[in-house]
């Protein structure tokens, strides 16, 4: 199958995605939702109580919370890139484009 050069993809008659626009961002809100959830379990992590705790179980404690927000964190990061994928699709099915103000 031969590459798409740069000025096809401009010829392609983009109406048939009409439909597709409001899925894009039916999904781009599924993205926002995840991100909201994830950084949800981060504050619960973050002010999480962990009562009467001798000094090497906090540590151990703290370890593998640090080690859980990280993971979570990479979450985060892969929705907010799904989030600018869609996105990018969202201008191409539509032409329409964040304003640069």
């Amino acid at each position: 199958m031969s590459e798409v050069k740069q000025g096809e993809v401009a010829k392609i008659d983009k109406s048939i995605f009409k439909y597709c626009a409001s899925e894009l961002q039916r999904n781009m809100m599924k993205e926002a939702d995840a991100i909201m959830s994830y950084q949800e379990l981060i504050n619960m992590l973050n002010n999480y109580y962990v009562g009467e705790m001798d000094e090497t179980n906090r540590m151990k404690f703290e370890k593998a919370r640090d080690k859980i927000i990280s993971t979570i964190k990479e979450f985060i990061e892969d929705e907010l890139n799904h989030q600018e994928t869609l996105s990018k699709l969202y201008t191409f099915v539509t032409g329409i484009k964040a304003s640069e103000d």
